[in-house]
């Protein structure tokens, strides 16, 4: 893409929705375009943006954003660890303790939010959101069908809830990834855990074809597992 659609600044980050896209540049701001329903683009309106469109520091508290991820809904890191949130709200999925569309980019929080950390990264899934703060402390909010967000029950969190850092054997939270259906991934030392309707916990390789993920488990069951229902992974590392 030709960067002039950027105002001529160096990309930072990039991130694909459903059908959108997400740009954070070097300099801090926020680049949307596609479709706009769902306020999913950010720009007070559901318009849709045929190239991409500026959010600019102002409209984050003059913060310079450093991480976004989206699917109906996006998510903003500054680099101050304040998340920021936009886009559809159905079953919580912004965190806000409502249902409700956010038009423009709505701070969520940072520590008054997350137990007193900032946080270090945050991943969208269809109907619901995961953030890992700089403490390696995972938090969950959205849709909680077939447990989707490791509570240990179906009910959905309108607010970010703290996973009890247990649930990972103690070890260290290095980063999340969420999805319906689908998810990739990479290999990490430490383990994996998977969280679905039965959880566990190993070494593993993920990967999709269609809508089935599949995981290659190392150890008794070596081999390729097809998982369906693959909400939630959590990487860490002892």
């Amino acid at each position: 893409m030709d960067p002039g659609k950027f105002g001529g600044e160096r990309i930072g980050m990039a991130a694909a929705g459903e059908e959108h896209g997400v740009v954070a540049s070097a300099a801090g701001d926020v680049f949307t375009w596609g479709n706009g329903t769902l306020s999913r683009l950010g720009h007070n309106g559901k318009q849709d943006r045929l190239t991409p469109a500026r959010l600019g520091r102002e409209q984050f508290g003059g913060e310079k954003i450093v991480f976004v991820a989206g699917y109906q809904h996006i998510v903003a890191l500054a680099k101050g660890g304040v998340l920021w949130v936009w886009g559809c709200g159905d079953y919580g999925r912004l965190g806000l303790g409502n249902r409700d569309e956010m038009l423009v980019p709505t701070r969520l929080g940072a520590g008054e939010v997350f137990g007193g950390s900032l946080v270090r990264m945050a991943a969208c899934g269809l109907f619901h959101t995961l953030v890992l703060t700089e403490e390696g402390v995972v938090w969950t909010f959205g849709e909680g069908e077939y447990g989707r967000l490791g509570l240990n029950y179906e009910d959905d969190r309108l607010v970010p809830t703290r996973l009890d850092p247990q649930r990972f054997a103690g070890a260290q939270v290095s980063t999340v990834a969420a999805g319906l259906f689908r998810s990739i991934s990479y290999w990490i030392s430490g383990a994996c855990r998977i969280g679905s309707r039965k959880k566990s916990s190993f070494n593993a390789l993920v990967k999709t074809l269609g809508d089935v993920a599949y995981v290659w488990v190392e150890g008794k069951t070596k081999g390729w597992r097809r998982n369906r229902y693959l909400y939630i992974i959590v990487f860490f590392t002892k």
